[in-house]
């Protein structure tokens, strides 16, 4: 091992100096050579950090003592000198064997017990992290794993050492995974970083995701000597990334819903107002009305796709109310009937009422759709199996699971006997058009359906199948612990005869097709109509005197007066007035100033003309009672 410059430097002046004691020897006393000449290279000895050069400078001391004494074969020395020479040699040798134990074997000790405490500590920083390390050779092998690893793949320290990372348990089970990490390897032998990411399942055979990296370790001269692995649980990550995607999805679907939504219902309203009136011209031609009827009722089935997508993205009108879950399912049992006789229903129900805060209507609907769905994944029959219960859901469903805050909360679990679905499949089962029926055969809109109407009632749902072992949907609604209200046999409204009467309307819409149809539509009624374009010229009409005993109008319009201000101005000059309001939106996106009059009612397009009738009727007759009572409370009918 060549000197460093500081030994190097010490070797040659030890060496100097021992040939100035060696030529002093001969003209001064001995004792003064022994102790200034020695006692010098003992101090230069003392400051060599190799012990070799201590050692190379006490020998050369030592020959330099006996050196008159080898040249002139003189005995100059007496028995007490010679003795004290060899004293002072063995002196010189023990200081050596002393700065060899100082600089080296000592400072041994110290960095022994610093190694000993630095390895304690890598070894609790390895063993004690949440992530997954382990060092692997240059084929992939394990050569060290840390306990976290160890505990997730379900082997001990000896089981895993020597195994090929894509060995590991957790791996074995997907060949793609395999492969990628072989390549991962290959990658990292030839010095590159890699990562990846990969969903395994460990011990208890829970779904995890796995951000994956490898790493190349080099040697002083610069060749890989090992690679190391890392990898870390990102699941509620991913969990809380997909949550998030789908909210914007949602947010997305609805906005462009609702403004598609609009339009359509509008264009609908204007068909099947026409195919109604025909079906009146046409009465007794029994083949021309069926073709009508089917006309009708493809338009109608439009509206359903919009009401669908209108859920999905939550945005539905909805009317919530104290449901009793249990009542309700048992109800429903006979509209199981359309399924089949080859599918058997089953109820699993709690034993006492359990009650949720919903639209009855539209969770029938939901339910009714996923047996439906069932239904089509057993061709040969199977059960399809209805369980509900109430449960608790705490912090740790919130965090891993859902977004849904903790609480109590009913559960609707339905579940069949079906085929199942990939994985794939359930990731886009929820996917608004997304269906794996032929084409023809469904819509895939009814799961889409049943999420955002869960969604939107505070709720949330999820599904789980696997290819083979049948489909399992898990329903969340929020608990109440109201009942419902009792029946009430009372009659909702008096019947006013309205025919024989001469009533005056107002009707406004920005679309002409629509004002046609409507007017069409009550021609037989004998009411006298006026007609606005848009909010502006209704309320020119209202503020130029005229007076209305009903205004039926639209709710969004060009112009810079909506619906709600035409009712308000009417309401302003006429308090006993009655007003419709007929809306392609939905409900909920007229909340607020567009749709807030006290007392009015709301008609969703496209709409049956007889339904538009009944609206008239029931809204002049409330108007009717209110101006008998002489009061007027505040509510909004629908």
């Amino acid at each position: 091992m060549p000197l460093r410059d500081h030994d190097a430097f010490l070797l040659g002046l030890g060496t100097a100096l021992i040939v100035v004691v060696a030529t002093a020897d001969f003209y001064l006393p001995p004792y003064v050579v022994f102790s200034l000449g020695h006692a010098c290279i003992i101090l230069i000895a003392l400051l060599a950090r190799s012990p070799l050069v201590a050692l190379a400078l006490a020998t050369l001391a030592t020959i330099a003592s006996f050196a008159p004494w080898m040249i002139d074969g003189s005995a100059r020395y007496d028995f007490l000198t010679i003795a004290n020479l060899g004293l002072v040699v063995a002196a010189i040798w023990i200081v050596a064997a002393l700065v060899y134990f100082i600089s080296r074997v000592k400072p041994g000790v110290g960095t022994s017990r610093r190694s000993v405490n630095r390895d304690n500590v890598y070894e609790a920083l390895f063993n004690g992290t949440f992530q997954f390390v382990a060092a692997l050779d240059l084929n992939g092998k394990v050569v060290d794993a840390n306990q976290t690893l160890r505990d997730f793949a379900g082997l001990s320290s000896n089981e895993i050492q020597s195994m090929p990372i894509w060995m590991l348990p957790i791996f074995q089970n997907n060949e793609e995974i395999q492969e990628r990490l072989k390549e991962n390897v290959r990658k990292a032998a030839e010095g590159d970083f890699s990562r990846d990411e990969f969903i395994v399942s460990g011990v208890g055979q829970q779904s995890t995701v796995i951000d994956f990296s490898l790493k190349p370790i080099r040697r002083e001269d610069g060749a890989i000597e090992q690679i190391i692995m890392e990898a870390r649980d990102i699941t509620e990550t991913r969990t809380q990334q997909e949550m998030l995607v789908q909210a914007q999805k949602m947010e997305a679907v609805g906005q462009l819903t609702a403004g598609v939504a609009h339009d359509f219902n509008n264009l609908l309203t204007v068909i099947v107002g026409n195919l109604e009136l025909l079906e009146k011209r046409f009465e007794g031609d029994e083949r021309f009305l069926d073709r009508l009827q089917r006309a009708t009722n493809a338009a109608f089935r439009g509206q359903a796709l919009t009401q669908q997508l209108l859920a999905f993205s939550r945005r539905q009108s909805l009317s919530p109310s104290v449901v009793d879950i249990n009542t309700l399912l048992q109800q429903m049992s006979q509209l199981y009937d359309v399924l089949g006789d080859n599918i058997t229903v089953e109820f699993d129900l709690t034993d006492h009422p359990i009650y949720c805060y919903a639209d009855p209507n539209v969770l029938e609907a939901a339910l009714l759709n996923i047996a439906i769905n069932a239904r089509d994944a057993m061709p040969d029959g199977g059960v399809i199996r209805f369980h509900s219960e109430r449960t608790v859901l705490g912090e740790y469903y919130h965090g891993k699971v859902s977004d849904l805050p903790p609480g109590s909360y009913i559960c609707l679990t339905i579940s069949d006997t079906g085929e199942g679905m990939s994985e794939d499949t359930v990731v886009q089962a929820f996917d608004p058009f997304f269906t794996t029926k032929p084409e023809g055969k469904g819509t895939g809109l009814g799961l889409s359906m049943v999420y955002g109407f869960v969604k939107q009632s505070g709720g949330d749902v999820k599904i789980y199948s696997e290819k083979g072992k049948g489909t399992t949907l898990r329903l969340y609604l929020p608990e109440t612990d109201k009942a419902p209200p009792e029946p009430d046999d009372e009659q909702s409204g008096h019947t006013t005869d309205l025919e024989h009467e001469k009533i005056s309307v107002l009707l406004v819409d920005d679309d002409e097709t629509i004002r046609l149809t409507i007017l069409d539509a009550l021609a037989p009624y004998g009411y006298d109509i006026d007609v606005a374009a848009n909010g502006d010229s209704a309320i020119d009409l209202i503020r130029s005197g005229k007076t209305y005993d009903l205004v039926v109008t639209d709710v969004v319009m060009e112009g810079q007066a909506g619906g709600a201000e035409v009712a308000r101005e009417a309401r302003a000059s006429m308090p006993e007035v009655a007003v419709v309001f007929c809306s392609g939106f939905p409900r909920q996106n007229l909340e607020g100033d567009d749709a807030s009059v006290d007392g009015a009612f709301f008609l969703p397009k496209p709409f049956h003309n007889h339904e538009l009738v009944k609206m008239i009727e029931n809204a002049l007759s409330r108007a009717r009672r209110i101006s008998g009572l002489g009061q007027d409370g505040p509510h909004t009918e629908k």
